[in-house]
């Protein structure tokens, strides 16, 4: 039996998901937001799937990122009442089985219709520490798999630092703990 694993997959929603992979405008379903749908979904449904048949435990959770998001729902402060303004924290309180981002599931369902939510969500920035550091707390709070995987899915570097102020890569990069 392979070993228990939990894979959160962190996906980069800034305004340059909307074009093209070549950096042109696109319309769907060639734009860069369309192929990491597609991915990830196909992902979801194959590693579920494949680790259902072998008699493992897969968990998989979802963060997204962009400008100022605070992408944990669930931290301390986070979203008190459910939202926040603009893009910055929305509570999807309408997953189905009230299974939604930020949690470590294995429905392959609630999971493929939250992936499919990032079709229309693409604004902003790129502040990559911000959703990276919240899927390393999501494995660190949550997790008791012997693996713990995760997946960057993003088209450039960073351009924001933590705390919403623009960056250089370089700098933003350091932000990762």
């Amino acid at each position: 039996v392979p070993p228990d694993v939990d894979i959160v997959f962190v996906t980069d929603l800034s305004g340059s998901m909307d074009y093209s992979p070549t950096g042109s405008s696109a319309v769907s379903p060639n734009r860069r937001i369309d192929y990491v749908v597609e991915a990830t979904t196909d992902a979801i449904q194959s590693l579920l799937g494949t680790y259902a048949a072998a008699g493992a435990q897969l968990r998989i959770g979802l963060v997204h990122f962009q400008q100022t998001s605070l992408a944990r729902v669930d931290s301390p402060g986070a979203c008190e009442g459910g939202s926040n303004d603009g893009n910055k924290c929305v509570l999807n309180t309408d997953c189905p089985g009230g299974a939604c981002e930020n949690q470590l599931i294995d429905d392959d369902i609630a999971l493929t219709a939250a992936v499919e939510d990032y079709l229309t969500m693409t604004a902003g920035g790129t502040p990559t520490a911000k959703g990276l550091n919240t899927a390393i707390n999501l494995l660190t709070d949550d997790s008791t798999a012997d693996v713990k995987i995760i997946v960057l899915l993003s088209d450039g570097e960073p351009n924001h630092f933590l705390n919403a102020s623009a960056c250089t890569a370089y700098n933003c990069v350091n932000e990762i703990r």
